[in-house]
């Protein structure tokens, strides 16, 4: 009984050991937050920066968070970010939580299409330029989700001019003079089609990768296809509605093509989603994923970036570099040795007991 409980005791200690080695390496895929863009007075010219269980800088020391392009060559300064720290039953928490907004009223703003320029962020600590926390998005992701941007907008816009055309249709005295509306909404569903099907294939692309993405693209892939499917009926009911010579008849075919171009650019609980929810959703997939340390960051920069590859944190939470890169190395597993001959002393007593 003493040999069964002894060893159970060594293999717990084992296993939260080698587990703590891993999370103060920061060897873990844990995201602590995001960057998220969206629309303020333009297309993704704001960014909200949102992460949890961050490190308390020391005294005199800052944060300060960057947006970078794949390559290096362009980076934005988000300003300073303040480390907000939680008090629970009247405890400070050891550490805290950053929520920072760079938009319109940030210094440096200038409506630039944010995901458009850049694919990574980071957070960098003052003094030594260490990255602390850092991620993004790879070159592939980046490109599909900005073209479904791209084109969710366009759709939009052509989904509002073909309601404005139907909005002109009823209220037109008859149905001659409400012909012109009516062909140009029919003349509308081929582009309509066209570019849902585009979206679709961008969403659908296997060059969009990640589990928590995919849910996502599926959702924009099933909108853009409804969509595509409303269209038809839309166009339809403008053929019915032109065929008509009563116009009271004809409004009822109108109403009913308004009322699926509003279903298609705003959505509707019951029926699906529209093209201003695949533009939001677009945007979600574009989040930048934000982990400790430089690795997340540096793994999706372009060749030429990997020259800002800073030495690691042997701690992996951004506490500065000591002496040789290496060190790090040896320290992790120098405690694994340890643990292994920790282990075999155990087993040994064990042995002895029995």
């Amino acid at each position: 009984m003493f040999r069964t409980k002894f060893l159970a005791t060594i293999a717990i200690i084992v296993l939260a050991s080698v587990a703590s080695i891993n999370v103060a390496h920061g060897e873990t895929d844990l995201v602590l937050g995001y960057a998220s863009v969206q629309d303020d007075q333009s297309v993704n010219d704001s960014v909200t920066v949102t992460v949890d269980g961050v490190q308390v800088p020391g005294d005199g020391v800052s944060y300060s968070a960057h947006l970078v392009s794949a390559d290096g060559s362009s980076a934005l300064d988000l300003g300073i970010v303040t480390v907000t720290q939680a008090i629970v039953h009247g405890v400070i928490q050891s550490t805290g939580s950053i929520n920072h907004t760079y938009g319109s009223s940030s210094a440096g703003y200038d409506g630039a299409n944010l995901l458009s320029k850049y694919n990574r962020v980071r957070i960098v600590e003052s003094g030594n330029n260490e990255i602390v926390y850092g991620g993004g998005i790879s070159l592939d992701n980046h490109s599909e989700i900005n073209s479904i941007i791209t084109k969710s907008a366009s759709l939009t816009a052509i989904l509002d001019t073909a309601i404005a055309n139907a909005t002109a249709a009823k209220d037109a005295a008859d149905v001659s003079t409400a012909a012109g509306s009516l062909n140009a909404i029919i003349e509308a569903v081929p582009s309509i089609q066209t570019i849902t099907a585009e979206i679709a294939g961008h969403a659908g692309s296997e060059n969009i990768s990640g589990a928590d993405i995919s849910t996502e693209a599926s959702a924009v892939i099933t909108a853009a296809d409804n969509i595509s499917s409303w269209a038809e009926s839309v166009k339809d009911n403008a053929t019915q509605a032109a065929a008509q010579t009563d116009k009271t008849l004809a409004d009822l075919w109108i109403d009913l093509a308004a009322a699926t171009l509003n279903v298609s650019r705003n959505g509707d609980v019951n029926i699906g989603h529209g093209s201003t929810d695949i533009y939001a959703t677009a945007q979600s997939m574009g989040r930048l994923p934000i982990l400790a340390g430089d690795a997340s960051y540096i793994s999706y920069a372009g060749e030429s970036a990997m020259s800002e590859e800073s030495e690691e944190s042997i701690f992996g939470l951004g506490l500065p570099s000591v002496g040789e890169p290496i060190l790090g190395t040896l320290i992790k597993y120098g405690a694994l040795l340890g643990i292994v001959l920790m282990v075999g002393s155990a087993l040994g007593i064990a042995r002895i007991r029995n």
